[in-house]
């Protein structure tokens, strides 16, 4: 710990996130009755007291690391962050948490797919179900801004020994830049490959800016409907009615139908990260109106609420 505060380990977590921890594990320790004593513990909390004061201001440009110890393998899972980063693409939603979750606890969901992020980000949903999963064809991660795109690559890079030593033998999660408002204005996803190759199509909270909605939920309804048996399943924050209705409404507008899922099977992996409440962040699966595609959905929505 001591080598973690004074940044002598590589992609070491921020101080404000190292006390955090501190200060959870002693809250755990006096709720089971114990307490907390030792020279040695006092100054690792000092000092990161200490390191958390001197970064009061939010730097922008701050990039650090994450580590989530997934209960496998040898070394952790690790992706590099801008918490303070104007970009979200940059920072961690619990949204993203919920649908690596998911689709951790039901591996036969990925299996065998070609599978395409929308907005992934960091990446971490991505990888963590290319370790812990395994079994896709292929995964594409997708993202539009050039920052976002060369995090997300550098991440994959990260976590390639990660993933074979979880998953020998699985292909790294492939990075691509998707434009939506291109895709949607060219009605066809023709031209891309990763999207029309694809099977199971992800994402996650990705449903926060109006102008973008209509040219999202496009790019949905194309993928639906380039092919039969594709699924498109999302994991959502609920933060905004009119921002959820104009989603909504969108949806009805393209013939997008959509349906919740209500008492799947997930394992609280990375509980100790959420700051929202579990019920603030939802699961849908989308299809077309009564075509195969929608047939399939319903199938495999029943499948994974078993």
């Amino acid at each position: 710990m001591a080598a973690v505060i004074n940044g002598a380990q590589p992609y070491v977590p921020s101080p404000r996130y190292t006390l955090n921890l501190l200060q959870t594990y002693v809250r755990e320790i006096e709720r089971e009755g114990g307490f907390v004593e030792g020279d040695e513990f006092n100054m690792l909390l000092f000092r990161t007291l200490q390191l958390v004061k001197g970064t009061t201001e939010a730097d922008p440009l701050l990039l650090q690391y994450l580590s989530f110890s997934l209960g496998v393998g040898v070394h952790p899972l690790a992706v590099r962050v801008g918490p303070f980063h104007n970009d979200v693409g940059l920072r961690m939603w619990e949204a993203g948490y919920l649908l690596a979750e998911f689709l951790i606890k039901n591996p036969s969901v990925v299996a065998n797919k070609r599978v395409v992020e929308l907005g992934a980000g960091v990446g971490l949903t991505g990888i963590a179900v290319q370790g812990l999963c395994g079994g896709c064809k292929s995964i594409t991660l997708t993202d539009y801004t050039d920052v976002t795109i060369a995090n997300m690559n550098h991440n994959v890079s990260l976590n390639a020994n990660w993933i074979q030593e979880n998953c020998p033998g699985a292909p790294l999660p492939e990075v691509a830049h998707l434009d939506w408002e291109e895709i949607g204005c060219s009605k066809s996803i023709a031209g891309c490959s990763s999207l029309s190759s694809g099977d199971l199509l992800l994402a996650a909270d990705v449903v926060y800016d109006v102008s973008v909605i209509p040219h999202l939920v496009k790019v949905v309804k194309l993928f639906l409907l380039s092919a039969a048996g594709k699924l498109a399943i999302f994991a959502t924050t609920f933060r905004n009615e009119k921002t959820f209705t104009l989603f909504i409404t969108c949806l009805e507008k393209e013939g997008v139908q959509y349906q919740e899922m209500k008492d799947f099977q997930y394992d609280a992996l990375f509980d100790t990260f959420w700051k929202q409440k579990r019920d603030e962040v939802r699961l849908h699966t989308f299809s077309i109106g009564s075509s195969e595609t929608a047939r399939c959905t319903q199938h495999a929505t029943k499948v994974v609420q078993k």
